[in-house]
């Protein structure tokens, strides 16, 4: 089974370069059980997981969606998927049954032509959907389960058991006050990976947010205790949470339930049989075979009280979390400049990206700046486009850089 988070946002978009690392569209999970794609959420990450689709030359062009609901954080990357424009391509859409209006009815409104410009009706795959209760499926090589959970106009979570793991996928979800969840504590018993709605801090709930629909961590990690859960991650984070504050929340959280992630842009996770989850990192396949006790080697030089770091040619190296720990566990007091020298790094993807956001992030925490040289235009085109010129500073050469 293979896990991986296209959209982790919750309420609306954030296209801020702080928010990189965990990621700023909104719900949308690949699950694959063997060749079945499973999808749950049509968030705004449904769009680029529909062009990964496109590109992958062992995809049967068959899909299913599962929807936890309604809101438009949860569908709006419907109309934007590239596969429903491809005959010959089959999506099965799944959702709950609703007496005051129909699943089709909800997706075909928002591809009026009021808002967008291709009718559903004009679309020339073929689409399918099934309106279910609280029940189990066979979808593929899995069963799924679906029970309702405490959400404004309703919400659906899932569990998906393919006999050897178990993935539960429950989002837009309240505690029931002194009332035990029944619904959630069923889907979640003895997942190996349990994604829950961490949307609110307790602060934030206690202060304004009851009957929003939306956890905090310590309600996640309590049903994760409860339900033995292995892996926490942690999801749907808050639009006004940035990645440093998702980090501090994680880090919270694992003094109470230590195997806790926060759900994170483009990250991979594989299950095998009756076995945990490794480390994850954004972008990098995790899986139990990944040593966890592998000395990291960081390239770096000490110049004019400046500490240069020559980035790894292997770019799956730098994408590592382990990698950026131990990047930032060199820097020592009296460092007055971190230097990122580029020189080796041939090309950078999206969990590069992400791991150059923790390192800023890191140099903002400790107030020494931060600067990259020796920049191809491959590179520099990718840092335009998500903005990091306009955070860290850039120079040619070392030399200009340590000035």
């Amino acid at each position: 089974m293979r896990i991986k988070f296209w959209g982790t946002r919750g309420s609306i978009p954030t296209p801020e370069p702080n928010m990189i690392k965990y990621g700023g569209d909104t719900a949308c999970v690949e699950v694959r059980v063997g060749k079945d794609v499973i999808i749950l959420d049509a968030g705004t990450g449904l769009r680029k997981m529909g062009a990964s689709l496109l590109t992958d030359t062992e995809w049967d062009g068959k899909a299913h969606l599962l929807l936890s609901h309604t809101h438009w954080d949860h569908i709006q990357g419907f109309p934007v998927f590239a596969p429903i424009f491809q005959p010959g391509s089959e999506l099965k859409i799944y959702g709950a049954f609703r007496a005051d209006f129909r699943l089709d009815e909800c997706l075909e409104g928002q591809m009026s032509n009021l808002y967008f410009p291709v009718k559903f009706r004009e679309l020339p795959s073929k689409i399918s959907f099934t309106e279910m209760i609280e029940e189990t499926l066979q979808i593929g090589g899995a069963r799924v389960s679906a029970r309702a959970l405490n959400h404004p106009q309703g919400s659906f979570g899932y569990r998906i058991d393919d006999g050897k793991n178990v993935v539960v996928y429950a989002t837009d979800t309240e505690p029931l006050g002194d009332q035990p969840n029944t619904n959630l504590l069923e889907l979640a018993s003895g997942a190996d990976i349990l994604i829950l709605d961490a949307q609110f801090t307790p602060e934030e709930y206690a202060r304004s947010k009851k009957g929003w629909g939306h956890s905090t961590w310590k309600d996640c990690v309590a049903v994760a205790t409860e339900a033995q859960a292995k892996t926490l991650i942690l999801f749907h984070h808050d639009p006004y949470h940035d990645d440093d504050m998702i980090d501090s929340l994680v880090l919270e959280a694992r003094n109470f339930f230590p195997n806790t992630m926060g759900a994170a842009r483009e990250q991979v996770y594989l299950l095998e049989a009756a076995q945990a989850v490794a480390d994850a990192v954004p972008g990098v396949q995790a899986t139990i075979q990944v040593p966890r006790d592998q000395p990291i080697r960081v390239s770096y030089v000490e110049r004019a009280n400046s500490i240069v770091f020559h980035l790894p040619e292997d770019l799956s190296l730098f994408n590592s979390q382990k990698y950026v720990q131990a990047l930032c566990s060199t820097v020592k007091a009296g460092h007055r400049k971190i230097v990122l020298n580029m020189t080796r790094l041939t090309h950078l993807d999206s969990a590069g990206v992400g791991s150059l956001a923790s390192i800023y992030s890191f140099s903002k925490r400790q107030g020494v700046p931060l600067c990259m040289t020796n920049i191809n235009k491959s590179i520099f085109n990718v840092l335009e486009v998500t903005r990091f010129t306009q955070l860290i500073p850039t120079f040619k050469t070392e030399e200009e850089a340590v000035a």
